[in-house]
């Protein structure tokens, strides 16, 4: 089944009824949906493994860790709440999200940047996720670490994030995703922070 959505999923019309009864009787013999979606997780991995052996290419995850009380002033410094009510009123209205930026720091979703932050996903079936839902989660995780004590905004935040992660309906792989954005946010924070020889503003 993972094979078919994967490799075939142009032809879904073709194979979609006798998927629909294979799902019935596995979730039958599983009886949890829950246990139906962690088997496809790890039925997704097993063929990214195999295809990683099958290349003979290394599967490469990246990490960036900093404690909050370091970043945190950081993130003070760089707000912007006239950018960030902007960018929370395009998630609100599902409008196409190209960047975000808060202040002086913006970071543009071109091919570079989503390759990039897929080397942060350490859940390996979720780097199978198209365009538009990455950055949908990143400019979530945005909103919600630059708002992170904004009570005004902490619904449409919410709301916008339960949509997201119904879209993905996998709570493994939007946990991974959600941790792929706070860590590539980071970087990408400190590294701006660092070369632009900025002042912490208290």
């Amino acid at each position: 089944m993972v094979y078919l959505e994967t490799f075939f999923n142009c032809y879904h019309d073709e194979w979609k009824d006798v998927y629909e009864r294979a799902k019935k009787w596995i979730d039958g013999k599983l009886g949890l949906f829950k246990q139906f979606d962690q088997l496809k997780v790890t039925c997704m991995d097993y063929l990214i493994e195999l295809g990683i052996e099958f290349n003979k290419k290394p599967m490469f995850i990246h990490t960036f860790e900093i404690k909050d009380d370091e970043i945190e002033p950081v993130y003070k410094s760089l707000k912007d709440q006239n950018d960030l009510n902007r960018l929370l009123e395009s998630v609100s209205e599902k409008d196409r999200i190209v960047s975000v930026a808060s202040g002086k720091f913006k970071i543009t979703f071109d091919d570079k940047t989503i390759e990039a932050l897929k080397y942060y996903i350490d859940a390996l079936g979720a780097r199978r996720f198209d365009k538009e839902v990455l950055v949908s989660f990143f400019a979530i995780v945005f909103l919600d670490t630059f708002l992170k004590d904004d009570n005004k905004s902490k619904s449409k935040r919410e709301s916008a994030r339960n949509k997201i992660h119904n879209k993905v309906q996998n709570t493994e792989l939007a946990e991974s995703l959600t941790r792929a954005c706070e860590q590539y946010l980071r970087k990408q924070v400190y590294d701006f922070f660092m070369e632009n020889d900025l002042m912490i503003v208290f």
